[in-house]
């Protein structure tokens, strides 16, 4: 009887194959910051224009306008231009419609060696409904110009500055825009009151 070949392992021939991982690796953990829910944006509320232009510091001088309740306001020198603005866009949220009061203006702006340039002091007329009218000249001539064009006024407006530099032009025109019912007014004191003059008022043939 023959012996039988013992038969070669398997285990023993057969190559390892290397073994993969089907797990997935664990994720990182992120740190996150709790967040409260943010409240709806609620736009604020629109700033009508004679906020923006008053800003306060022309309030008593509104007030004057509003008790007095002038058909036509001369302004003589616009200052830094925010004044006749806030007037104006005051009458116009009252109520008045364009054409029911004469508004009108003399400065050289910046012919005159002024600070405020004739355009932007119409950038802060824009959007108003009321707009005045403007005459870019020498205080002597624009009163002479206003007197033949509109004659004597409600209520007129004299800036500290045109008030200490042209005191010659306005003792010798004035009178020529005034009436006995007019109201002068100057801020030479910090504060709007009536201007003392001796000019006297326009006289008309009977």
């Amino acid at each position: 009887m023959q012996p039988v070949a013992p038969q070669p392992s398997a285990a023993k021939t057969a190559p390892k194959t290397p073994r993969v991982s089907t797990k997935r690796p664990a994720a990182t953990p992120v740190a996150t910051t709790a967040t409260a829910p943010q409240a709806p944006q609620i736009a604020p509320p629109k700033r009508g224009v004679l906020s923006m232009l008053s800003r306060g510091e022309h309030d008593g001088l509104l007030k004057v306008v509003r008790d007095k309740r002038p058909s036509s306001i001369l302004e003589i020198g616009v200052g830094d231009g925010s004044r006749m603005p806030a007037i104006l866009s005051m009458l116009d949220e009252s109520g008045i419609q364009p054409g029911v009061i004469k508004a009108i203006v003399i400065d050289e702006f910046e012919l005159g060696g002024g600070t405020l340039a004739m355009r932007d002091y119409h950038r802060q007329l824009a959007g108003l409904t009321i707009r005045p009218v403007i005459f870019p000249e020498p205080v002597g001539r624009g009163l002479v110009n206003v007197a033949h064009r509109f004659g004597a006024m409600d209520l007129i407006l004299i800036d500290s500055a045109v008030d200490a530099t042209n005191a010659a032009e306005l003792a010798t025109f004035l009178g020529k825009v005034t009436r006995a019912t007019t109201s002068v007014l100057t801020n030479t004191s910090g504060r709007w009151a009536i201007r003392h003059t001796d000019c006297e008022p326009i006289r008309r043939a009977a």
